[in-house]
């Protein structure tokens, strides 16, 4: 696979790699493992929510809101 960044990106990331002592490739795939595994927990936390719902676990958006109005007050 061949990933094209554009200019801006590229200089930025020799600028990491030249103060980490690393290479851009290795930053590379550090940031796709992270996008995967915040991917993978998103979808996990997703089908937790729906199984709760499903479940009757749900709270009413109308008690979600008046708790979300109480802590900004």
């Amino acid at each position: 696979m061949t990933v094209h960044v554009n200019e801006q990106q590229e200089q930025e990331l020799v600028a990491i790699a030249t103060a980490t002592g690393r290479r851009t490739d290795d930053l590379v795939r550090e940031a796709i493992d992270d996008l995967l595994a915040y991917h993978r927990e998103f979808c996990e936390r997703v089908q937790e929510g729906l199984r709760e719902l499903n479940e009757g676990r749900g709270v009413p958006h109308e008690t979600v809101r008046q708790r979300f109005a109480e802590y900004l007050d």
